[in-house]
């Protein structure tokens, strides 16, 4: 029988004996391995039928039976591993579940064009990059043979999302009306975020713990990857005598709406945050240093406040072809 080890299922056999020859192999389900060493104990020799077989098991799988392997193998370890999951849901059963070997592009880009009808291009586009990494996972484990359906589908481009901050009277009149707010933590928490860049998320629920020398250290934050952000003694000791902090979104909200300020949609509580990065490059900030603090993976996520830079493309000045003509 299969044996456990840190690998997965380890088969280690001599379907004819001592003096014949040893089939060893590391599986990542108990099932295939039981599979593959009955398949060489009963057709001793014949690879290609022990091939034949998984292709055969991979014509009868749906797509859902796909996502439920990679849920088991790899997606229930990820972070955001269930929002994920239940994307991949959703879609499959839009699609009505078909097999998996009749999943393909077309199949893909048809459920899309319906899509767009009554969602955003963003949305379709997570999709995409869902099915995108299921299928190279699902590869790379072994469990999926053939190419990846979906990879030569581009995303849709998508219009740059204006980014708006608050001004300095809106960000006085913002934290006077939190801090009216007796028994709450948003004004703190607020301050934090213009402080640091911090998403709402990664402050709301702060421990004393997290403040050591006049630093914030996130620990839960989207990426998954650990800051340590500088903040003021004040504000570290305001931390400190009010922590745990208790999430208080909702009075951050009715705060906002009672203020009327105009935001773009879906940039409630992540004003702050690009509150903070549109001041630090107003204010002469480095844009590698604003990438560093606010835990972006790739610098284009940042550049998008590079524009309020005073220097930026100041060259324009002394450079173009008219410069020094009068």
């Amino acid at each position: 029988m299969p044996i456990k080890t840190d690998q997965g299922w380890r088969v280690d056999i001599r379907p004819a004996g001592r003096n014949g020859p040893r089939f060893r192999k590391t599986f990542q389900t108990r099932d295939r391995a039981i599979a593959y060493e009955r398949h060489q104990r009963q057709l001793y020799g014949k690879t290609e039928d022990w091939e034949k077989e998984k292709a055969d098991r991979a014509d009868i799988r749906h797509l859902s039976d796909l996502v439920s392997t990679w849920w088991k193998l790899h997606g229930q370890q990820l972070k955001s591993g269930g929002k994920r999951k239940t994307e991949l849901d959703k879609v499959v059963e839009l699609l009505n579940d078909p097999l998996a070997k009749d999943f393909d592009a077309q199949a893909f880009s048809n459920l899309r064009a319906r899509r767009l009808k009554t969602v955003t291009a963003n949305t379709v586009n997570h999709d995409l990059a869902n099915f995108r990494s299921l299928f190279n996972e699902l590869k790379r484990l072994g469990e999926w043979q053939g190419e990846n359906p979906v990879v030569g589908i581009r995303r849709i481009k998508i219009a740059e999302r204006e980014l708006s901050y608050l001004d300095k009277q809106q960000i006085s009149e913002l934290l006077a009306e939190l801090d009216a707010c007796k028994g709450s933590h948003a004004g703190l928490i607020a301050r934090l975020c213009l402080s640091t860049g911090a998403r709402w998320g990664e402050v709301c629920n702060l421990k004393a713990s997290h403040v050591r020398g006049n630093k914030l250290h996130l620990t839960d934050t989207k990426s998954g990857k650990n800051r340590s952000i500088p903040i003021s003694p004040e504000l570290a000791a305001e931390v400190k005598e009010n922590a745990p902090l208790v999430d208080g979104m909702n009075t951050f909200k009715r705060a906002v709406e009672k203020l009327r300020f105009t935001l773009p949609r879906g940039q409630k509580t992540h004003i702050l945050r690009h509150t903070f990065a549109s001041w630090f490059m107003i204010n002469g900030g480095n844009i590698i240093t604003l990438q560093r603090i606010l835990g972006h993976g790739s610098l284009a996520m940042t550049i998008r406040y590079a524009h309020l830079s005073p220097d930026h493309l100041n060259e324009a000045l002394e450079l173009n072809p008219l410069a020094g003509i009068q």
